[in-house]
């Protein structure tokens, strides 16, 4: 009965009526999870997707109401369950591709972020779960596959906050806290092995690599100067002096980084 209310509540909803529901897609989602999927899917299959009109540009945060919101809630709360994972991480995906660059903080690929995260993963997949997902996500959506394995051994890249989670369901009964160390290490490294291994390796893959090796142990940072080498021998002029500078620039920020004076514990 939930998904045939919530299969009539969608079956003429256009853009304007989606963004008057929003708020409701949480409730909607955890009625009828499947038939919620199903919907948002086929949707962005169109050429011209109702769910296109959350996607406008947000003014100022502080003024303006984020019309997106409700929709990444409803998916970060499927995402707490392993059957839906992977669907809720194409969805997120895609809505990426279609998300305006804005102030907003609540974004598809911040939802990715959370979601993935080595050290607080914001499901309740295990580990071995999340590889798999991850693998197909840089399969499908290679860009967004990198953004998210970057943020994984990015150093700076150490804050996080918790996702919404179901109320009636159990999908995050005892999911959401940090993981043990082997956890947080495995996922980090098949991350690590993501991007060494990517093909086509490019001048800018190659600066994101160099500018997070702080977040390496000694044979990773070895493995990234292996790379850098073995791209330059056939790269061009032009591609070799940009990436020096930016070793260069990056190096700098590296050593300004190690050199500040620490407090004391």
């Amino acid at each position: 009965q939930a998904a045939l209310l919530v299969r009539k509540l969608f079956a003429n909803m256009d853009g304007e009526t989606m963004e008057a529901q929003s708020d409701e897609f949480q409730r909607y989602a955890e009625a009828a999870p499947e038939e919620f999927l199903s919907i948002i899917e086929c949707d962005l299959a169109r050429n011209d997707p109702s769910t296109q009109v959350l996607m406008r540009p947000v003014d100022d945060p502080l003024f303006s109401s984020n019309p997106r919101v409700g929709l990444f809630w409803a998916l970060d709360l499927l995402a707490w369950s392993p059957e839906y994972l992977q669907r809720v991480v194409d969805v997120l995906a895609r809505l990426s591709e279609l998300e305006p660059e804005d102030r907003s903080g609540n974004s598809a690929m911040q939802s990715l972020l959370s979601i993935f995260r080595s050290w607080m993963p914001q499901t309740s997949a295990s580990v071995e779960q999340r590889i798999a997902v991850l693998k197909q996500l840089v399969k499908h959506y290679p860009e967004v596959g990198w953004a998210v394995a970057r943020d994984q051994y990015d150093v700076r890249s150490r804050t996080g906050q918790y996702s919404v989670k179901p109320k009636w369901r159990d999908y995050a009964f005892g999911s959401g806290e940090v993981v043990t160390n082997g956890e947080r290490w495995k996922f980090e490294e098949h991350c690590l092995e993501v991007a060494l291994s990517w093909a086509p390796m490019t001048r800018e893959k190659l600066a994101d690599l160099v500018d997070s090796l702080e977040g390496f142990g000694e044979d990773y940072r070895a493995r990234v100067w292996e790379r850098v080498v073995d791209w330059a021998k056939e790269a061009t002029d032009e591609d070799r002096a940009w990436l020096r500078e930016q070793i260069r620039v990056g190096v700098s920020r590296s050593a300004r980084r190690l050199s500040r004076p620490r407090r004391p514990r």
